[in-house]
């Protein structure tokens, strides 16, 4: 069984130090790191950011459609706002990450930045 209560601390049982199996992977700091992955956010999502990222474009094409003085600012920072969340979803999300770029590149709704963009 697993008990329950840390292992004693002992000289030499420090990281990299204990062979595999041995009461250094019982730590509940060790396990702490281990949970780690499985507890950030959940597994990437590629058809929720894809949803989101066509929104971002859908809204980013409205601001460049309207006339210069009929363009709502609001469509850039929702824009902006479903990119980045779509990266979040899966950063490997072209339209997401060609969108924002296209935002930076362009000064659209943030300071010009072809360096980030």
């Amino acid at each position: 069984g697993v008990s329950s209560e840390p292992p004693p601390l002992r000289p030499g049982n420090g990281v990299g130090s204990t062979p595999a199996g041995s009461a250094a992977t019982e730590d509940p700091a060790g396990r702490a790191r281990q949970a780690t992955p499985a507890a950030r956010d959940s597994e990437p999502n590629p058809d929720m950011a894809k949803d989101l990222a066509e929104r971002g474009t859908t809204l980013l094409a409205r601001f460049r459609r309207a006339p210069p003085g009929e363009r709502d600012e609001e469509d850039l920072q929702k824009a902006r706002r479903l990119f980045e969340h779509a990266l979040k979803e899966d950063i490997t999300n072209e339209l997401a990450l060609l969108g924002l770029g296209d935002m930076l590149d362009e000064g659209l709704g943030c300071p010009r930045d072809p360096v980030r963009a």
